[in-house]
């Protein structure tokens, strides 16, 4: 069985991955929750001054019915994306065979009714501190968090966005800032 960390391209939609999981206990609802992550527990303090240790749920492993739950009763599809787990609601750790859902969604969501407030405080960050490192796709890795990159596929426009916390890049490993675009969900 694949390991989605090990992949050097996108998994494929409805293939079958071992994919790190938490357990949550209090996240959402009370209701306890089996969620596939992506990235390893970090805090954000240094630069967005998010202080909580979390980590990002890696959207395209998560089942249809957990989508279900979190973007139709309270986040909504336009902020769904920006969810994360706090280390105080994870009880424990796993891998599990998952099924790939979805391709990663759009995210951050720079729209008018949702803009990210940290996101251009990152942004600028790493715009003049670093790019992405030009090696083998195997080693592409977010500067930020390092969160591993060759599973993502670009988008549509050629850019490849970091599913974790947004940071986006050209072909040729330059970032590229957001801008603010209409809401895809509307």
């Amino acid at each position: 069985m694949e390991r989605v960390i090990d992949l050097n391209k996108p998994p494929i939609v409805n293939r079958k991955y071992l994919v790190r999981c938490i357990e949550t206990i209090g996240f959402k609802y009370e209701k306890t929750y089996m969620l596939p992550v992506i990235g390893d527990f970090h805090t954000d303090q240094e630069i967005i001054g998010f202080p909580d240790e979390h980590i990002h749920i890696d959207w395209r492993f998560l089942s249809r019915s957990d989508w279900s739950d979190f973007s139709n009763n309270g986040l909504g599809a336009d902020l769904v994306y920006s969810a994360v787990i706090s280390r105080q609601y994870v009880v424990g750790e796993t891998e599990k065979v998952l099924r790939c859902n979805r391709d990663f969604p759009p995210f951050p969501l720079q729209i008018p009714e949702h803009h990210i407030e940290w996101f251009p405080h990152l942004e600028k960050f790493y715009c003049t501190s670093s790019s992405m490192p030009d090696v083998d796709a195997s080693q592409e890795r977010c500067p930020h968090r390092g969160t591993k990159l060759s599973s993502v596929a670009c988008n549509k426009h050629g850019i490849k966005v970091c599913p974790a916390h947004g940071l986006q890049w050209n072909s040729k490993g330059n970032l590229v800032p957001q801008v603010f675009c209409e809401n895809p969900f509307s």
